[in-house]
């Protein structure tokens, strides 16, 4: 083996160990896991969900109902002065689960019939706003007062 390619070896190598390094530095600063952004129970309390948001080098959002895996969105490409307003939502029967990102809906899943719900039934599914009473919130809504 000639100079050269012990050099380009070396280099080679020198290169995975600091994309490594880099990775297991960026996991250990972010942890292993994803961060759990919101924790949503239907009205009878029967299911709870939980939304996470993976960042890496993609942004992911996971979904889990009853600690079970359930969705992972594709890949968003991280930046940080967008705001992604990831939320879950129960429709008022308590049987369907939203995920919204940036106030559209990206899945639905229907926990009677254990599936997911089609592009159709996801845009027809029918939410009441949440009512402000529930939020005890003691300053006054603007344009409704207290």
């Amino acid at each position: 083996m000639s100079v050269l390619n012990k050099m380009r070896s070396v280099a080679l190598v020198s290169f995975l160990i600091g994309v490594a390094v880099t990775m297991i530095t960026y996991r250990f600063l972010n942890g292993w896991s994803g961060r759990t952004v919101q924790k949503l129970c239907s009205v009878s309390h029967q299911q709870c969900a939980e939304l996470e948001r993976w960042d890496f080098f993609d942004l992911n959002f996971r979904v889990k109902l009853n600690g079970k895996k359930l969705f992972m969105t594709p890949d968003f490409m991280p930046d940080d002065t967008l705001p992604f307003r990831e939320t879950l939502v129960w429709d008022d029967s308590g049987k369907i689960l939203l995920l919204e990102i940036a106030g559209r809906r990206i899945f639905g899943y229907d926990t009677e019939a254990g599936r997911r719900l089609t592009n159709n039934e996801l845009l027809a599914v029918k939410v009441n706003p949440i009512p402000l009473s529930n939020f005890q919130y003691s300053g006054e809504w603007p344009g409704i007062g207290k």
